[in-house]
């Protein structure tokens, strides 16, 4: 009796989990290790989440060198009802609300000398008035403890974000020390890094038209063009998020500024502190 032939292994398409919204921010390079991150096989969300921090494999290299493979960029997992089971209220009815999956936008945070994607592994919504809410909006951020709201790790705007590292050095405002300034070379820095990637990537395609020239029989391959250079957004941009950053602080300054120190040296009958 001959043994039965093992069936085929189902190829799992990662890809077809992540939501459609993804695909417009993330790089095609960056789609399957980031779905691997998100859901099982089976296509079912990942409940058990131990780091916020996702970093693309190194290995294997693609053979032949592929261009977006080294310019992939990191995630940062946004989920703070299932990493540290927090409550959040509904901030229409203060009831508690439940995660319903995945947050389906992909925000693109501006670092020191790359980028990084921003991704809401929560997407609170109130069981009572069905109402959804961001997993980094205002109303949430307030709700959590001083240390879990500080490994929030950005400054949002409408279409980007930029890490809070960098809006540390929006803040001092000396002679030499502007918007312009820092764009100009926080620009440079991130033309460093890519010009880095760029030269690891052609070295790799040399390398390899090197092993294809020892075999006859192989075709030459035709390689890819590397990923343009993103140019970084104006200055005015890093004001707004200056601006985002000092309103995101508002209420700490007013308590700030009403509260007086001192020793009462005297008091009147008229209740007068002088």
């Amino acid at each position: 009796m001959q043994p039965t032939p093992s069936l085929p292994q189902a190829v799992t398409d990662w890809e077809s989990f992540l939501p459609s919204q993804f695909k417009r921010v993330l790089q095609p390079a960056d789609w399957v290790w980031i779905a691997k991150c998100l859901y099982e096989p089976t296509g079912q969300l990942r409940q058990q989440i131990q780091t916020n921090w996702f970093y693309p494999p190194m290995q294997p290299k693609p053979s032949p060198p592929e261009p977006g493979w080294y310019f992939r960029q990191r995630m940062f997992l946004w989920a703070p009802m299932r990493m540290w089971g927090i409550p959040l209220k509904c901030p229409q009815c203060g009831r508690k609300m439940h995660h319903s999956g995945i947050y389906p936008k992909v925000r693109e945070v501006i670092d020191m000398d790359s980028r990084y994607y921003l991704v809401g592994g929560d997407y609170p919504r109130c069981s009572a008035c069905k109402l959804p809410v961001c997993p980094w909006s205002q109303d949430v951020l307030s709700q959590l403890d001083v240390a879990h709201r500080t490994l929030f790790p950005a400054v949002l705007t409408t279409q980007l974000a930029l890490d809070r590292k960098c809006v540390t050095f929006l803040r001092p405002r000396t002679s030499g020390n502007s918007s312009s300034y820092f764009q100009s070379a926080v620009e440079e820095v991130h033309s460093e890094e890519w010009a880095r990637r760029t030269i690891q990537y052609l070295s790799d395609c040399e390398h390899h038209l090197r092993k294809v020239a020892l075999v006859q029989s192989a075709a030459t391959p035709a390689f890819s063009a590397p990923a343009p250079f993103k140019p970084l957004p104006l200055a005015q941009w890093f004001e707004t998020v200056h601006s985002n950053d000092i309103l995101s602080h508002l209420d700490e300054m007013k308590g700030v500024i009403t509260s007086t120190y001192g020793r009462i040296l005297k008091m009147d009958s008229t209740k007068k502190v002088q």
